[in-house]
């Protein structure tokens, strides 16, 4: 389920994270695939495979052993000659002695791995790193550790549900673009999963629904190979947006009896998005039979499809094809504030192919000629109708025709064409038809309609909304308030007072109380905005120094600003003009001090804005142990000391400012290198140091300061090792003169991996700086400066 997120850099890719493992495992205890040869795990002992590396059946298909790695017995008749026999690598006594685990010496643990017995002491090592938890993964909590998400799969049984939480581990599977029917984008790369497997007991449609809890963002897919994620192999996934967090995300897939297949939690976020892990509840339905006996078209009773008639036919109600009528016919009849639901224009009860094209149509080009579904509305009386479809609408447009009396099949006026919702004046007692048309081949499947009227009201109004989107009229002096035509005051006059911790809920700039006073504002964030509409203005008095917040959260044109009374009272100036944001505003408040609260609209003047406002207020506190004052302000650090990554005053570290940096190493004659992990204590120094050699970004990041002198003067080549986008340091620049630094060159790697060249000067020391465009791009890596060839 996806809420709204922001990206550090604009046009972000995801980069899709493989499943650590490439080959399923075989099942526990199971020598050979024919599964003649030992489903007690014992290789020979039971005789029943008395030619076992003769008859060249156990080891053809190079799957011996369960991690796969047994591939070289194929022909020397010997079960184990790599020593690699057990998956842990340990069985090299087993060579002569014709037991492959039956002597209780197979793993060094004395827990013989492959009898699928040690699944209690967290010391599973079929994977080598099932143990993040202890749970060994049979409780299902451990689904991916992060380096062989499948081979600790939770198991699934119909009808059933499972809890689990994906908090803690890694991301071992991703989904590309494109690549799982159901979603459009990317998902989960960054965020860690867990892995569920569900063997069909029958053959059947099984419906897959995820619920997780509300402080995280789930996307469920389903794979037949946790191998990787990819077109081919998966069967389907659903990713729900923050509006439909309520709502459980489903994905259904059609198997056959046995069939073994994977559901994957994962979290939405991908590339450099923050992770997304919580809790989940996971479960899956019992088998739906499709049944289509004696049809060949309509559903199957199951969410999919009998058969297809057509453009020409449609299917009737025993699921046979049948011609479309051609003349137009009504198959449903709406009224005001009523639905419809079922609409399917491959129905033949409701279709017709009548019209194959419209005089409104919004794209003359767009072919009707498939079939349509037709409605009649007839209107009680004058009103604003408004008809919007609901679900599976896409690839059917909406046209509103009005009868001129000779019913829907009698050249009805095409009064408007709208993808999904249709907005029309109905005149009383007059007959619309809404008519629902395809312009494609795709057509989802059965939705509806809903329809709602409204009725104009200007009774007691002169000028202002109608209460259905229109106007009463407009004012030829004065301002509409109230749907009343006023002269409003142009001097500022606070229409009341607010305090800390207090909310303004649905404060209109055209209500009572509004004035004239502002066309502009000293401290205004966008020059050329225009003021001059109303505004509505409060008092706010400061009991004590403190900083305070007004922050607006509804989307409205209505600006924030903050005027100090300097003793005129509430007037702008340069000097009282204090703060001015879009949606939240900041200021430094001292105690006795009064300020004004302009709520100020940019937006056309007699449009209404209405927003609803907050007022926090926070008392800063800088003790010298961090760099933040607790209020979003920063608090300097003790002379010596520097800010780390997570606020605390601490002493630098070597390589952290240029005054002791690290010094590249001379790893052999002319190749310096500098090797080091921006994440390991180190702060952020040099932002806008070679802001301009960088192309204009600053390097926000923690960066690491190596000192380098060169014995002779000429061209030398810089160059980013080990870079990987979105995760690891991507800038490196280079200046001189510690106390007062000039930029020599610099680079961000971020698109470029090739090196960069900068003219040194022998015996003058250089500072080269690693460095990052923003705190999430942290990590290891290696700098390397050589000279240029001559």
């Amino acid at each position: 389920m996806r809420s709204m997120m922001a990206l550090t850099r604009i046009g972000a890719l995801a980069l899709a994270v493989a499943c650590g493992s490439t080959t399923d495992p075989a099942p526990v205890g199971a020598d050979t695939v024919d599964g003649s040869d030992g489903s007690d795990g014992s290789d020979v002992a039971d005789g029943s495979d008395g030619s076992d590396v003769t008859d060249g059946s156990d080891v053809t298909d190079g799957s011996d052993v369960t991690d796969g790695s047994d591939v070289t017995d194929v022909t020397d008749g010997s079960d184990v000659t790599d020593g690699s026999d057990v998956t842990d690598g340990s069985d090299v006594t087993d060579v002569t002695d014709g037991s492959d685990v039956t002597d209780g010496s197979d793993v060094t643990d004395g827990s013989d791995v492959t009898d699928g017995s040690d699944v209690t002491d967290g010391s599973d090592v079929t994977d080598g790193s099932d143990v993040t938890d202890g749970s060994d993964a049979t409780d299902g909590s451990d689904g991916s550790d992060g380096s062989d998400a499948c081979s600790t799969a939770g198991s699934l049984e119909a009808g059933k549900a499972v809890n689990g939480d994906t908090s803690g581990g890694t991301s071992a599977l991703a989904v590309g673009s494109n690549e799982c029917p159901g979603l459009f984008g990317q998902a989960g790369s960054s965020s860690p999963e867990d892995v569920w497997s569900f063997t069909a007991p029958v053959a059947g449609v099984y419906t897959f629904s995820l619920l997780s809890s509300a402080d995280w963002d789930s996307t469920l897919y389903i794979i037949a190979a946790c191998d990787e994620v990819t077109e081919s192999n998966c069967l389907g996934a659903k990713d729900l947006i923050n509006e439909e967090a309520d709502e459980p995300e489903e994905v259904a897939a059609a198997l056959e009896a046995g069939q073994t297949v994977y559901a994957v939690v994962d979290g939405w976020s991908f590339g450099i998005a923050e992770a997304e892990a919580g809790t989940y509840t996971l479960s899956v339905s019992e088998a739906c039979v499709p049944d289509c006996t004696g049809a060949v078209c309509g559903s199957d009773g199951c969410g999919g499809s009998c058969g297809d008639c057509g453009a020409t036919s449609g299917c009737d109600a025993e699921g046979k094809c049948v011609a479309f009528d051609e003349a137009c016919k009504v198959a449903f009849t709406v009224g005001c504030d009523q639905t419809v639901s079922g609409i399917d224009p491959t129905s033949a009860v409701q279709a017709t192919v009548a019209f194959d094209s419209y005089d409104c149509q919004l794209l003359g080009g767009d072919d009707f000629t498939r079939a349509e579904v037709t409605i009649a509305f007839q209107a009680p009386t004058n009103a604003i109708v408004t008809a919007t479809g609901v679900g599976g609408t896409s690839n059917t447009d909406l046209f509103v025709l009005k009868d001129t009396g000779g019913g829907c099949g009698g050249n009805p006026e095409c009064l408007l064409n709208e993808p999904n919702s249709a907005t029309f004046e109905a005149t009383a007692g007059s007959t619309y038809y809404l008519v629902w048309d395809q312009y494609t081949q795709e057509f989802e499947g059965p939705f509806g309609m809903e329809v709602k009227c409204c009725v104009p009201d200007c009774s007691s109004s002169v000028c202002g909304d109608d209460g259905c989107g229109g106007s009463c009229g407009t004012c030829e002096t004065g301002t509409c308030i109230d749907n009343q035509c006023e002269q409003l005051p142009t001097v500022c006059t606070p229409v009341g007072e607010v305090g800390c911790g207090e909310t303004l809920s649905d404060i209109s700039n055209l209500s009572a109380g509004a004035t004239l006073a502002f066309s502009n504002y000293s401290c205004q964030t966008a020059i050329f905005d225009d003021f001059s509409p109303p505004e509505v203005v409060y008092t706010f008095v400061s009991d004590k120094d403190q900083t305070v917040t007004i922050e607006e959260n509804s989307f409205s044109l209505l600006d924030i600003t903050v005027l100090e009374d300097v003793g005129g009272g509430c007037e702008d100036s340069t000097t009282n003009c204090l703060a001015a944001g879009s949606f939240i505003t900041s200021f430094e408040a001292k105690a006795g001090k009064t300020y004004y609260i302009s709520l100020d609209s940019y937006g056309t003047a007699d449009e209404a804005q209405v927003g609803t406002f907050s007022v926090e207020c926070c008392t800063p506190v800088c003790d010298g142990t961090k760099c933040d004052d607790g209020c979003g302000g920063v608090c300097a650090c003790a002379e010596g000391q520097v800010c780390d990554n997570s606020g605390t005053c601490v002493a630098p570290k070597a390589g952290d400012t240029c005054e002791e940096p690290l010094t590249l190493t001379e790893a052999q004659p002319n190749f310096w290198v500098g090797k080091g992990d921006t994440e390991d204590g180190f702060t952020n120094n040099y932002a806008e140091l070679c802001s301009d050699e960088l192309g204009g970004s600053e390097s926000a990041g923690s960066d690491v300061v190596f000192a380098f002198t060169p014995s002779s003067t000429g061209d030398y080549n810089i160059v980013l090792e080990a870079f990987t986008p979105y995760e690891d340091p991507s800038m490196v620049y280079v200046f001189t003169g510690c106390g007062a630094p000039t930029c020599v060159g610099g680079k961000e790697f971020f698109l470029d991996s090739t090196p960069f060249t900068v003219q040194l000067t022998g015996g003058t020391t250089y500072y080269v700086v690693v460095d990052s465009f923003d705190e999430v791009e942290a990590g290891p890596f290696q700098v390397q400066v050589t000279p240029s060839a001559p």
